[in-house]
């Protein structure tokens, strides 16, 4: 296959951009033309506008025969045909930008941080909005059916994209391409570079971990198969740490270490300060309580004593009452009479 323009790098100023796609283009006017794309993305200031290159030159044909990501799969959109490789895999998602919100505020420094994030998040929520209107058009379907796939910004297959209408046809794996897609460090490492996520490219890619020939170097000494870091195939679950940090996913680089940043790690240790006095004020609270129940059981043991005691202690003694006649012991007027005269 012969190839017109190739974009295999970062689109951006610097990278693949509009300005020298449109220089590269010029020579085609009116002809057929082959994009080859393995590109993890970039900007989209330059994608939208490559894009509309492609329309407007009308008969382009999109090869996506490494890892497409992105921008670059907005590039492919102006394309009137799109293929795949065997050997290829795609992601789509949300747009996002650079955040740089580091630093000491006062209540109304944060506030107008809070309406500045407010306002850059609206203006993503559009941006979002034309991508999916864009993959909608594409796919012939509505923007509800793709924006849970942005959201979701996991990595598709051929067939997955083929399945969804991103792409029009899969064509077989170019020798090339086993070069660009073999699961190993240095795939994993560049993509980690670019903040991308890594989890479903095994399922994708697994094929190829059997080829036996690094595509890398054509030195006998290189050319056995080089083992997949198994750090990078583990799946880690941070459900909490990225909760905490409003993540929407950390993913550990060939390593195994994971970055973070320090008002991250700040925020992760405040978190930890927290739940340590919380846990000293529960520890004292439990420290009060069983000082209660043990004052408690000392009384309820003081008084079983004194119980236990009575219990052995032997009864008053009982005395005899004698009835001294009751109705018949009453004293005549006689006896009355006799008594007082005694006592005068």
């Amino acid at each position: 296959m012969e190839y017109q323009l190739i974009i295999d790098d970062f689109i951006c100023d610097w990278g693949y951009n509009k300005w020298n796609v449109r220089r590269d283009l010029a020579p085609y006017k009116g002809k057929p033309v082959n994009v080859k794309i393995s590109s993890l993305g970039g900007d989209l200031n330059h994608a939208f506008d490559i894009m509309q290159q492609f329309i407007d030159h009308g008969n382009v044909t999109a090869y996506i025969t490494g890892m497409s990501a992105s921008a670059a799969t907005v590039i492919a959109l102006g394309a009137k045909h799109i293929k795949i490789s065997q050997g290829a895999a795609l992601l789509v998602h949300k747009c996002s930008n650079f955040i740089d919100a580091w630093g000491s505020y006062n209540a109304d420094q944060i506030q107008a941080l809070i309406d500045q994030l407010t306002e850059n998040k609206q203006e993503n929520d559009k941006i979002d909005v034309i991508l999916a209107q864009l993959y909608a058009d594409r796919a012939h379907k509505s923007i509800n059916d793709i924006m849970p796939i942005l959201k979701k910004g996991n990595w598709l297959s051929p067939q997955e994209s083929l399945d969804l209408g991103f792409v029009d046809e899969i064509i077989p794996a170019f020798p090339e391409d086993k070069k660009q897609n073999k699961f190993d460090d240095r795939l994993i490492a560049k993509l980690n570079c670019f903040g991308l996520p890594t989890d479903n490219l095994s399922n994708i890619l697994i094929d190829h971990a059997d080829d036996k020939t690094d595509a890398c170097s054509d030195t006998p000494e290189n050319n056995s198969h080089q083992p997949i870091n198994q750090n990078s195939m583990k799946t880690y679950k941070f459900n909490k740490v990225e909760s905490l940090l409003k993540m929407d996913s950390i993913t550990p680089d060939t390593e195994g270490f994971v970055s973070v940043k320090a008002d991250e790690f700040e925020q992760i240790n405040s978190h930890i300060d927290s739940l340590e006095s919380s846990v000293a004020s529960k520890d004292n609270e439990l420290k009060e309580a069983q000082s209660k129940a043990d004052d408690l059981q000392k009384k309820v043991d003081e008084l079983t004593a004194q119980v236990d005691a009575l219990k052995k202690a032997p009864a008053d003694e009982s005395h005899d009452i004698h009835d001294e006649g009751g109705e018949e012991a009453k004293l005549n007027h006689h006896d009355l009479f006799n008594s007082i005269k005694s006592a005068l």
